[in-house]
């Protein structure tokens, strides 16, 4: 766990002040592509991959995730949407969120979630409350990206185009299940666990990470800030 935290700060840390726009494609895994309007780093370490980057008004993250690829939800009295809603369910769980809105989504005949979040009940998230969260399970991958800004920001233009570039970048590539091995670290599940228990725990864990990295990010805008004065 600590190797992942450490992992997961230095991504923060590395692109808190880039805020070029050009935007840059990039992969997830050789699963998907998505751009995003900086530079990025990746965390991809026991069992937890994610890509973050950060601007002054913006921050996006990728998580992704392999389910255990022998388990079927239809077999397990579920499907892929109860898959997904389960993820999303852990991600606020760990937030301390509210979903105010939720919508779905198509990428290349996929189905997807979009939900539009706040955390009121959470201290530390109550200046950074403004926040949308994708998912989309793609064969027995997970994919959850998000975008995250300040509530004052929420109604520029300029973010919102933004916002919505970095969604509508988001593609899934083709893959044969049968002949496409896709490198993965994913620790092995819990014995027992269900299809929708592991997809919440995954929401749960990845946003937990993230939340870490935001933690330093506020320290070392504050120690810099001390620094010039």
């Amino acid at each position: 766990m600590k190797k992942i935290l450490a992992a997961c700060l230095l991504c923060c840390v590395s692109v808190h002040f880039l805020t070029a726009q050009t935007w840059n494609k990039t992969p997830i895994k050789e699963v998907a592509t998505i751009e995003f309007p900086l530079s990025t780093q990746t965390v991809d370490a026991n069992g937890q991959y994610a890509i973050g980057g950060y601007n002054d008004s913006l921050s996006f993250i990728v998580m992704f995730a392999e389910l255990p690829a022998d388990r079927d939800p239809k077999k397990e009295g579920s499907d892929d949407i109860s898959v997904l809603r389960s993820f999303i369910d852990g991600h606020l769980r760990a937030e301390q969120a509210k979903s105010i809105r939720e919508t779905n989504f198509t990428v290349n005949g996929q189905a997807g979630i979009e939900i539009y979040h706040t955390s009121p009940s959470n201290p530390m998230q109550r200046n950074r409350s403004s926040r949308y969260l994708r998912a989309i399970k793609y064969k027995n991958y997970l994919i959850g990206y998000e975008v995250m800004t300040f509530p004052d920001l929420e109604d520029n233009k300029s973010i919102e185009a933004t916002r919505k570039h970095f969604f509508d970048s988001f593609q899934l590539n083709a893959i044969d299940s049968a002949t496409t091995e896709i490198p993965s670290s994913s620790s092995k599940p819990i014995a027992g666990d269900s299809i929708d228990a592991i997809a919440y725990k995954i929401g749960y864990i990845a946003f937990r990470l993230f939340m870490v990295g935001i933690i330093v990010l506020i320290g070392i805008f504050i120690f810099r800030r001390i620094r010039k004065q």
